[in-house]
């Protein structure tokens, strides 16, 4: 292979929530440029959820996932397709993490209301901590049952405020639709 193999998992590494075991995940790019997914005993990360997104997102085994996603509070408009479910992201920097800040999204409705909380709390007292952000830790996950079967419903809470770490320091990186893209084909160039 000419070019080597890929570094990174998009823009960045992961944070993954999975609703359905209640277990958090981080996801890296080992060396030899293969996926590994360590799960995560005793959360605690500092969040950015003063660049919060809502919006629709689509995920589909063996592609990347597809966005459409504005700050919180404002109106997220129609799904973009059938496919498409509500969901957020934030970017999030793990404890012991240093210098690696991790893309975390979901559309688990349990993560939605529990980071809604969050960020209420965060609303709430963000003006007692000017440019900082919340380090936030798991406090627990509680089984729900729904029409589908039991999920899990964390809970989190701050544990301190932080001066914003450099890893977060960047706005969040805006990931493309394909679909939304406008694009013009020039004419075919003779040979």
């Amino acid at each position: 292979m000419s070019i080597g193999k890929r570094r990174g998992i998009g823009s960045n590494p992961l944070l993954k929530f999975d609703a359905r075991n209640g277990a958090f995940y981080r996801v890296d790019r080992n060396a030899n440029g293969e996926i590994e997914q360590t799960s995560i005993v005793d959360l605690k990360a500092v969040f950015d959820l003063a660049n919060l997104e809502v919006g629709w997102i689509r995920f589909d085994a063996g592609a990347p996932p597809s966005f459409k996603m504005v700050r919180a509070g404002q109106d997220i408009g129609n799904a973009p397709s059938d496919k498409h479910r509500q969901g957020l992201r934030l970017r999030v920097r793990l404890a012991g993490d240093k210098g690696v800040a991790r893309e975390f999204s979901s559309t688990a409705a349990t993560l939605w209301n529990s980071v809604d909380r969050l960020h209420d709390e965060f609303e709430r007292n963000r003006g007692k901590h000017s440019g900082k952000l919340p380090y936030v830790r798991l406090a627990k996950l509680e089984q729900v049952r729904t029409l589908l079967g039991v999920v899990f419903s964390p809970t989190f809470e701050i544990v301190s405020w932080v001066v914003r770490p450099a890893e977060l320091a960047m706005a969040p990186s805006q990931v493309a639709d394909p679909a939304e893209a406008d694009v013009e084909l020039e004419e075919e160039v003779p040979v």
